[in-house]
């Protein structure tokens, strides 16, 4: 049977990445580090009201909160299409 390519077990039962997952991490995860901070906060703040919150409170419960629910927003606030996806 052939490694699958998005994730394995290890021998411990944990999951990893696969061999083309960690062959696309190598090269964004740098390119991605080496975008600058404003640049980040700007598009953030551009983006969404939820990514704003993020910014304004970082590292406070609100903007754990803001991360992970639908902190400024509806289920379809940004169309059907977009509310489907969001269950995903």
């Amino acid at each position: 049977m052939p490694e699958d390519t998005h994730s394995r077990k290890t021998d411990t039962g944990m999951e990893t990445h696969g061999t083309l997952v960690r062959a696309l991490r190598f090269f964004t995860v740098p390119m991605l580090n080496a975008i600058p901070e404003r640049w980040l906060r700007f598009l953030m703040h551009r983006t969404s009201r939820d990514a704003s919150t993020v910014v304004a409170h970082g590292g406070s419960t609100t903007a754990l909160e803001a991360m992970y629910t639908r902190h400024h927003r509806t289920r379809v606030s940004r169309g059907i299409f977009q509310g489907v996806a969001d269950f995903f």
